[in-house]
């Protein structure tokens, strides 16, 4: 796993705050017989207000790894988070799913809570994860045209083995990075801030089963607050039970 720092800097908790270049701006494409990807999903629980959420997000920061692919949702741990409260329904969602609301930072690897933030203990679990093998995989290809703000996404998911999901879902989230706010945390720079779903704020069914393909399209217009040179498309799969997470994709949308 890449850092885009030295890794005893994020022991020692240090103050900076970092830039991710994080970018998969190609899709991975794969063959029918080689679906799956080890690209890996960490869904981060934060607040603007939340002292303690400030290492776990400069540790997310310094990944520089395209196979790791994050989202970081704001709750309502503190009132007034202005990134929970531009769109309150997706983010509330997926903070109920998680039972994220009373205690930040939470971070789930894959769908599995990752325990309480340490750098050593986060890394191994990641590197873990990223060295272990998939059963699903996601591509996906995107149009957009900068002046109508509109696009189009054809995405592909391929179950290669194992049984099928009887409660499966797929999400299609917005993130943008780059956000300037000075939080009351200190923080002033924000990252892979979850902002939309173009599914349901619960996922939408999916029904596959092995050595199965399914193709979906959807068309989006990106709302005008968001900075599209700073927004991507995460696709991810999903037991509505478990909360196992199968296969994740990103691509930036310009």
């Amino acid at each position: 796993m890449k850092f885009k720092f030295l890794l005893p800097l994020a022991l020692l908790g240090l103050s900076v705050f970092l830039y991710s270049c994080e970018s998969n701006d190609a899709p991975v494409t794969y063959s029918s017989f080689t679906g799956s990807t080890n690209k890996v999903l960490v869904e981060l629980f934060t607040n603007t207000s939340c002292v303690p959420c400030v290492a776990a997000n400069t540790y997310l920061d310094g990944i520089t790894d395209t196979n790791i692919v994050i989202i970081r949702t704001h709750t309502t741990l503190y009132p007034n988070d202005p990134f929970y409260l531009y769109n309150p329904t997706d983010n509330g969602a997926r903070q109920t799913y998680y039972n994220a609301a009373n205690a930040n930072p939470q971070a789930f690897l894959f769908g599995t809570y990752m325990g309480i933030f340490n750098a050593n203990n986060w890394t191994n679990q990641l590197n873990a994860k990223l060295n272990s093998s998939r059963n699903m995989g996601v591509t996906i290809n995107r149009t957009y045209d900068s002046t109508s703000r509109t696009g189009n996404l054809n995405i592909s998911i391929n179950q290669t083995s194992g049984s099928s999901v009887g409660d499966l879902v797929y999400f299609i989230a917005i993130t943008e990075n780059d956000l300037h706010y000075n939080a009351p945390n200190g923080e002033t720079v924000f990252e892979q801030v979850l902002r939309d779903m173009l599914t349901g704020p619960n996922g939408d069914a999916l029904t596959i089963s092995s050595g199965q393909t399914v193709n979906l399209s959807k068309s989006f217009t990106l709302p005008s607050e968001i900075n599209d040179r700073n927004a991507s498309v995460v696709v991810y799969t999903q037991s509505i039970s478990t909360k196992e997470v199968f296969g994740v994709q990103r691509v930036k949308i310009r």
